[in-house]
């Protein structure tokens, strides 16, 4: 697996970026700061490790894939209370 750090500097975000999409990676892990203003093509799964706070976040986030008329999978881990309050 080829992962991809990215750091909330926005030279180095746009650096990895422009690597991510020329190695063609498989995974990159990012955090909401880190995804800001990054548009990367061709995604077709987003996986939270956490459910985020707001639904506008939830929806930016699985925004990222299915675009353009195409499919794609979202998934979302919950943990404690996150799935009480679900419940």
């Amino acid at each position: 697996m080829k992962l991809s750090p990215i750091l909330c500097f926005t030279k180095s975000r746009e650096t990895v970026h422009m690597l991510f999409q020329l190695v063609h990676a498989a995974e990159l892990i990012r955090t909401d700061a880190a995804a800001r203003g990054i548009n990367i093509n061709r995604v077709k799964c987003v996986v939270n490790y956490d459910a985020p706070q707001y639904i506008r976040t939830y929806i930016h986030r699985f925004g990222r894939t299915a675009r353009a008329g195409k499919t794609g999978l979202a998934f979302t881990f919950l943990f404690g209370v996150q799935v009480k309050l679900l419940g």
